[in-house]
């Protein structure tokens, strides 16, 4: 007896080693898969953000003088609804009560605040500056839309 005990324990010993550092590795890989899951999401959300925001810097540097603010925002609400929905569930909750704050703000802009008049040249916008001083100046529409999309990329990351 003492004798198939002396073969048979090395090789139980083996066995579980084996086993153990199987255990090991296939966790580590099922949270790489999860990370690289959340990671990858979240990358495409930022991305998505970047091209809105080459959209707007595009609208905003056109030789045109009727710049589309509003058409852009429209667009953009439908598409912002798809990449959130594809971002969503990799959130946490902060991230999520963050997003979902600014989506809400973001939602609400009103199409007075996009209208191409308030995104002259910088020179006119000086003017316009000085006489709506006591008022307040309003702002241009693609500082607020950059403005949100800066803000919807640091609540991503």
């Amino acid at each position: 007896m003492s004798e198939f005990i002396e073969k048979v324990l090395p090789f139980v010993g083996k066995t579980f080693q084996l086993v153990i550092g199987a255990l090991i590795s296939g966790l580590i890989g099922i949270w790489l898969f999860f990370h690289k899951r959340k990671r990858d999401a979240k990358d495409s959300f930022l991305v998505f953000v970047s091209q809105q925001r080459i959209r707007v810097e595009a609208i905003r540097d056109s030789p045109f003088p009727k710049k589309d603010f509003q058409g852009f925002h429209v667009e953009s609400r439908r598409e912002f609804t798809d990449a959130v929905a594809r971002v969503w569930p990799f959130l946490s909750r902060c991230k999520k009560s963050r997003i979902k704050a600014l989506w809400k703000k973001y939602d609400q802009i009103s199409p007075e605040d996009l209208d191409s008049k308030w995104e002259p040249e910088d020179g006119v916008y000086v003017a316009l500056h000085e006489k709506y001083s006591e008022k307040g100046a309003p702002q241009k529409p693609s500082a607020i839309l950059l403005r949100y999309l800066c803000e919807f990329e640091d609540a991503a990351k």
